[in-house]
């Protein structure tokens, strides 16, 4: 399980490598609405986390440029600001025998400084966080009412008929901050794909 892990980082690392080479000019303006869906994986060796599960999510994200064009050579770009409303599944092994769901919704309020790009797109990184619901107990996390905190990179890719694809790839971490018992956190990595509108 550790090689797994350490190859999904070396992944995370060559996409944020491709980022950078592909730095330079301004794309066009891109929508302010997107939406995109992803899938999360828990990884226990990092921190107290102990469970493992799977989370399917859809995401829409509103976009606000709060200062354009700042910064000079290679941090040229736009500082934005996210809010992003997810819905997840989260999936997991009961007994090695059987899976089940448990639905979660919340609310992100996400900063992202976005690097100027080349003719294909942009690069970008992003952190914040925000509430969560759990419609059901999940064990360990000890609350119905969670938050979390993530940070990630990504990259825009200008795509046909005006339409702007997104990639990314975050760490993100939910506990209830030890408002209540037991807290155990979930510490996971998630991948999205997304298309603004």
């Amino acid at each position: 399980m550790k090689n797994l892990i350490d190859y999904r980082w070396l992944g995370y690392g060559c996409l944020l490598f491709c980022c950078w080479c592909t730095a330079g000019f301004a794309h066009e303006a891109v929508s302010p609405h997107a939406v995109l869906v992803g899938y999360g994986q828990s990884i226990p060796a990092i921190g107290e986390t102990t469970e493992r599960f799977g989370a399917l999510d859809i995401v829409y994200r509103h976009r606000r440029v709060l200062h354009p064009d700042r910064g000079r050579g290679w941090y040229a770009g736009n500082h934005e600001f996210w809010i992003e409303l997810p819905v997840s599944l989260v999936l997991k092994n009961r007994d090695d025998r059987d899976v089940y769901s448990v639905g979660m919704a919340g609310m992100n309020f996400l900063f992202a400084w976005v690097f100027a790009g080349g003719p294909y797109g942009q690069p970008y990184v992003t952190f914040g966080g925000g509430p969560r619901y759990v419609f059901a107990d999940i064990e360990g996390v000890g609350s119905r009412t969670p938050g979390n905190y993530q940070a990630g990179v990504g990259y825009r890719f200008a795509g046909p008929a005006n339409t702007v694809l997104t990639l990314d790839v975050r760490f993100v971490h939910v506990s209830n901050l030890n408002l209540a018992s037991p807290n155990v956190p979930l510490n996971s990595a998630v991948g999205y794909i997304g298309i603004s509108f």
